[in-house]
C-alpha cells in the first residue's frame, strides 16, 4: 500500500475520533446544563446552584458564600459611608450650634456686666471692650437722655472718654440726633461716599481720619427711646447684618443699663437732698438738745429724765441790759446779743460743756451731762473765765458803741435733767443746785466769775486758778452762802 493511501486513512480516522469526542463533550455539557440553575443579585453578581451530587456543587456553594460575603461587606460599606456623611452633617450643625452658643454666652456676659454698673462711663467702657472683641472699631459714641437732658459721650480704642455737644455744625452729631429723632438705624459700609448723600453734611473725622463704615442704632426701653449708640471703623465694608444683629443685642442690655443709671442718679439726687434736709434737721435738733439726747430721741421717740449726782452749772446775765438796750436800735441790739452768745457757744464747745438755753439776755450752760466725766467742774469754770474775758475785751473795743457788762456764776451739785413739752420742747435742769447757781450769778459782780464753796473745794488745788474769798453772802431764799471770785493764774 502506498504511502499516500496510508496517510489518507490516518487523517480520516483522526477526524472520526475528533468528531466522536466532540459529540461526547456536547452530551456532557447538555447534561451539566440540565442540572444547573443561575440566579442574579444586585444586577451585577451571579450565584450558581447545582442539583444533585456533583463536585461542582461544592464549588458553587463556596462561590455563592463568597458572593454573599462581598455583598454584605459592600452593604456595610454603603452604610458606613452614609453614617460618615451623617456625622459630617452633625459636625457642621454642632459647629454652628457651638458658634451660636458662644455668641449667646458672650451676650449674656455682656448683659451681666453692663447691667451690673450704674455709672454711664463704666458702662461705655464695658461695651467698648466687648464690641472691640467682635468688630473692627475706631470709636464708639453714646447719646443718652438723663433727667430730660441729652448727654453725648465718645470712647476710642484706647478707652479715652470725651463728652461732646451735638449741634448743627457737627456732621456726626446729625446722624446720632437723626437716629434719636426718627428711631431708625443707620448702616453705611462706605460712609465716605454715602454719608453726605444721607445727611447732606460731611462726616466728622476721628484723629484726622473720616470713618469709612458706621452703624448707628436707637436704644429703646418699653418702646420708649432712651438713647443712641454708634460704632465707627476707618475701613469700609467691614460690617455685615451679623454685626448689626450683634450690636442690636448689646443695645437691648445697654438700654436697661442706661435706665438703671438714670434711676440711680435720680435716687442719688433724692438721697442727697434728703441727707441735706436731714443734716439741717439734725443740726437744728442739736441746737436744742445735747447730741446724745437728740440721738436717743430719734431712735426711741423719747428721752426720759435722768438724775445726775454732780454737774457744774453756769449762768450769765448782762447788767443793766434794759438801759443799754434803749441806746441801740432793734437790729443793733439783736446783733450784739447774737455776737456775744455765738462766742459763748464756741467757748462751750471748746470746753465740752452743753449750752442749755438762753432767756432774754441770760445764758445757761452745764458741764458733766448727758455723759458724766471727770474734770467737768474745772472746764466749766475755765469756760466762765473766757466768757468774762470776751465781754471785757468787747467792752474795751466798742469805742462809741454801747457794749454790755456781765455777771457770771458757777455752782455744782445734783440735778434732774430731761425734755420738757411735746412741741417746741427743750432740754432743761431741775433741782436746788440750779437755784444756787442762779444765786451765784445774781450775787456776783461785773467782769468777775463768782463760784460757790462746792466749786472752790473741787478746784482749789488746781494751779490754773487763783481765788478771792468773799466770805458768806446773803442769798435770796438760800441764806448765807460762802462765795469766791475766781480767775486764771497769771503766767509765770
Amino acid at each position: 500500500m502506498s504511502a499516500f493511501v496510508m496517510t489518507f486513512i490516518f487523517v480520516v480516522v483522526l477526524l472520526i475520533a475528533l468528531f466522536l469526542r466532540h459529540m461526547l463533550l456536547v452530551k456532557k455539557a447538555s447534561e451539566l446544563a440540565d442540572k444547573t440553575n443561575f440566579a442574579v443579585e444586585n444586577e451585577d453578581f451571579m450565584k450558581i446552584f447545582f442539583e444533585g451530587s456533583s463536585p461542582l456543587k461544592e464549588i458553587s456553594i463556596n462561590f455563592n458564600h463568597i458572593v454573599e460575603k462581598y455583598l454584605s461587606v459592600r452593604g456595610q460599606g454603603s452604610q458606613l459611608e452614609k453614617q460618615r456623611e451623617e456625622k459630617e452633617q452633625i459636625a457642621d450643625k454642632l459647629g454652628e450650634f457651638e458658634h451660636y452658643l458662644s455668641q449667646t454666652n458672650l451676650l449674656i456676659e455682656i448683659g451681666r456686666k453692663i447691667t451690673s454698673s450704674l455709672n454711664v462711663k463704666e458702662i461705655l467702657i464695658i461695651v467698648k471692650e466687648f464690641v472691640q472683641s467682635s468688630m473692627d472699631i475706631e470709636e464708639i459714641e453714646l447719646l443718652y437722655i438723663q433727667n430730660e437732658k441729652t448727654i453725648a459721650l465718645s470712647i476710642d480704642k484706647k478707652s479715652t472718654i470725651e463728652t461732646y455737644t451735638i449741634d448743627a455744625n457737627s456732621g456726626n452729631g446729625d446722624a446720632m440726633q437723626w437716629v434719636l429723632d426718627n428711631n431708625k438705624r443707620v448702616f453705611l459700609n462706605d460712609a465716605v461716599q454715602d454719608y453726605e448723600q444721607y445727611f447732606f453734611k460731611p462726616l466728622r473725622s476721628f484723629s484726622g481720619k473720616a470713618p469709612a463704615a458706621l452703624i448707628v442704632l436707637p436704644l429703646f426701653l418699653n418702646d420708649k427711646p432712651v438713647g443712641v449708640i454708634g460704632v465707627y471703623s476707618l475701613r469700609k465694608n467691614v460690617y455685615s447684618s451679623y454685626h448689626v444683629d450683634f450690636l442690636n443685642s448689646i443695645a437691648s442690655y445697654l438700654s436697661v443699663a442706661l435706665d438703671n443709671a438714670n434711676v440711680y442718679q435720680l435716687l442719688e439726687k433724692s438721697k442727697s437732698e434728703i441727707e441735706i434736709e436731714k443734716a439741717k434737721s439734725d443740726n437744728l435738733l442739736l441746737n436744742i438738745l445735747p447730741a446724745e439726747i437728740a440721738e436717743e430721741l430719734k431712735e426711741t421717740g423719747e428721752a426720759p429724765a435722768r438724775h445726775f449726782d454732780s454737774v457744774s452749772i453756769l449762768f450769765t446775765d448782762f447788767k443793766e441790759f434794759t438801759q443799754a438796750a434803749e441806746l441801740l436800735s432793734a437790729t443793733e441790739l439783736v446783733n450784739e446779743i447774737n455776737t456775744c452768745f455765738k462766742a459763748f457757744d464756741n467757748i462751750c464747745e471748746k470746753y465740752k460743756i452743753e449750752k442749755i438755753k438762753t432767756i432774754g439776755d441770760s445764758y445757761m450752760a452745764v458741764g458733766g451731762l448727758p455723759l458724766p466725766y471727770d474734770g467737768h467742774i474745772a472746764n466749766t469754770v475755765k469756760a466762765g473765765i473766757e466768757m468774762a474775758e470776751f465781754i471785757i475785751d468787747r467792752k474795751k473795743s466798742s469805742k462809741n458803741k454801747v457794749a454790755f457788762d456781765m455777771r457770771l456764776g458757777v455752782h455744782c451739785g445734783p440735778v434732774v435733767a430731761g425734755i420738757v413739752g411735746a412741741k417746741k420742747f427743750q432740754y432743761d435742769l431741775w433741782g436746788d443746785s440750779v437755784n444756787t447757781a442762779s444765786r451765784m450769778e445774781s450775787h456776783g459782780e461785773i467782769r468777775k466769775v463768782n463760784i460757790s464753796e462746792a466749786i472752790y473745794q473741787n478746784i482749789k488745788d488746781d494751779p490754773y486758778f487763783v481765788f478771792e474769798k468773799r466770805g458768806e453772802i446773803q442769798a435770796k431764799g438760800k441764806g448765807d452762802i460762802e462765795m469766791y471770785f475766781v480767775n486764771r493764774a497769771p503766767a509765770p
